[in-house]
């Protein structure tokens, strides 16, 4: 299952590092990066020298927990499928860096790692965004994604 799609800058395991306690996930590259190690001992020493990383840090933890949070409410309580990929689907306009007016976004993942984020089979996903391209809900050209009625696919979601 995938739990999270992290971005440049993310910091993976924090609740791990804070709390001493083992990192529970794997991580795998879509593409080719660069992943700076920084240890348990160096990272906390840096914390208390600098009272405002504390905050930042703090700030970071409450995100990773909201997101953990919204997975979980997607899985757990969207009674369908459909409306799981539709939830995803708006994170996904939300999160990247877009015009607010467009909507449209790179869609970095296959129709595998979607079934993975949304407890679903791949041949799933890919007969639902046929469907909400069929219907108006998205555009779809090449990796790019256009949500053209964010209100339908909220609906949806909800």
């Amino acid at each position: 299952m995938i739990v999270k799609v992290a971005k440049r800058g993310d910091v993976l395991g924090l609740s791990s590092v804070i709390s001493g306690s083992p990192y529970e996930l794997s991580g795998e590259t879509l593409r080719a990066c660069t992943v700076k190690f920084i240890s348990q001992r160096s990272f906390l020493g840096f914390l208390a020298a600098h009272a405002e990383v504390g905050y930042t840090t703090a700030l970071t933890l409450a995100r990773e927990h909201r997101e953990v949070f919204q997975c979980t409410r997607r899985l757990a309580l969207s009674k369908s499928i459909a409306g799981r990929i539709a939830q995803i689907l708006i994170h996904l306009a939300e999160s990247q860096v877009s015009l607010a007016s467009c909507r449209c976004f790179a869609m970095d993942l296959t129709h595998a790692e979607l079934a993975g984020m949304a407890g679903a089979s791949r041949e799933t996903v890919t007969r639902l965004l046929n469907k909400f391209e069929r219907s108006g809900f998205i555009s779809r050209d090449h990796a790019t994604i256009t949500i053209l009625q964010p209100s339908l696919l909220q609906q949806l979601a909800d």
